[in-house]
């Protein structure tokens, strides 16, 4: 006969004790991996907010000093926590061969020189510093301006933000959760020491560029911000949180200045002078046909005014109305200049345009070349 017994309520009751010990543990296990997924996110979160802020100021800060007006200063304010200076970054025209950055979408107040009619305020500035000091001619580069700020979006009282302002229009948060670096200003500055590259002594804060024109070589305490050859960038990032939720992560790194301290040419401003012709010649191969310009340095590359900084180049197909924007810009420093236009095809007729251009940014009379009509290369060896 068949044993049909069942389970007593104690065998039940030590299964039920066996399988809520298993589920807590298996229940604990997964919480423990969702925690460390939360805490990985968190610092992927971190990372990327770290990473974002420090290479947009490590982009824009070693632009300081691209093609300004004459008497345009690199850095115009230097404190603890704000730093401005002056370049010509952004243009909303395409193909402008002189800003660092094309962006058609960027707004008109973002894109040229800051009126000394719409002088504010740098922010950040302490004591207030306004600027610009005067107009600068013929100038397109803008004023962009790094500060922090203690954060009045977020509920901790100890948060700072990162903005970044352009001349003066409305600031923009570049990174959020922001505190101070134990020990150090959000911002500090090495300069040159005679032969050597020392940290800039707090004590010299804030400086400024409180005189209208720039030379390169002024001296005493305007001396000091023209001496400037790197920005330390310092902040402590964190998760946003408070408490025992706080994950934050140290950040500090350094911006080289390279065209700070540069004399100016006080002949700059001029035309240039060009003085050489530009060759226009079909190229290339079967499939990958070109345009080969060439021309010799300009007049004042080589001696007289010596400003020359770069060749802009234009060009049209033989019967368009007009040359339209600038086609390429090439650096000056070369006693000959080749450039191969690759945008061709066989059967187009081209001409082209060249002018040397200089810091202000003034351009020389046009040089055009004969006309060039592309046809079918050679096979490629």
């Amino acid at each position: 006969m068949m044993n049909t017994r069942g389970m007593t309520l104690i065998e039940m009751m030590v299964a039920l004790i066996i399988f809520v010990v298993v589920m807590s543990g298996a229940l604990r296990s997964l919480e423990q991996q969702s925690e460390g997924f939360d805490r990985g996110t968190e610092d992927m979160n971190i990372l990327q907010n770290m990473r974002f802020a420090a290479d947009m100021v490590d982009q824009e800060v070693r632009t300081a000093g691209t093609n300004l007006a004459a008497d345009q200063a690199p850095v115009v304010y230097a404190g603890a926590n704000a730093f401005a200076f002056s370049a010509d970054y952004v243009s909303n025209v395409a193909n402008d061969p002189f800003s660092v950055y094309v962006d058609p979408d960027a707004p008109a107040g973002q894109v040229t020189g800051w009126a000394q009619a719409n002088a504010a305020p740098i922010p950040g500035s302490n004591p207030s510093f306004s600027y610009p000091l005067a107009n600068y001619a013929n100038n397109m580069a803008e004023t962009i301006s790094l500060f922090f700020e203690l954060d009045i979006a977020t509920p901790d009282p100890n948060d700072w933000v990162l903005r970044r302002q352009v001349n003066d229009q409305p600031s923009e948060p570049l990174t959020r959760n922001v505190m101070p670096y134990p020990g150090r200003t959000f911002f500090r500055y090495l300069y040159l020491n005679g032969s050597r590259i020392d940290t800039v002594p707090s004590s010299w804060y804030p400086m400024a560029h409180n005189q209208a024109l720039y030379t390169g070589v002024d001296t005493g305490t305007i001396g000091r911000i023209n001496n400037l050859r790197g920005v330390e960038v310092n902040y402590t990032i964190t998760n946003g949180q408070t408490g025992a939720a706080v994950r934050s992560e140290l950040m500090s790194f350094i911006v080289s200045l390279p065209n700070s301290g540069l004399d100016r040419l006080q002949t700059c401003g001029s035309a240039p002078l060009l003085g050489t012709a530009v060759v226009a010649v079909s190229s290339g191969w079967i499939g990958a046909e070109t345009v080969d310009l060439t021309w010799l340095a300009a007049q004042d590359e080589t001696g007289g005014e010596r400003d020359v900084l770069r060749y802009v180049i234009w060009r049209r197909l033989v019967g368009a109305l007009d040359w339209g924007d600038p086609y390429r810009s090439i650096p000056a420093g070369n006693p000959n200049y080749l450039f191969t236009d690759s945008n061709v095809q066989v059967g187009e007729t081209w001409e082209y345009q060249m002018s040397a251009q200089d810091c202000t940014p003034s351009v020389s009379v046009r040089a055009q070349s004969n006309q060039a009509t592309v046809i079918t290369g050679p096979p490629q060896p």
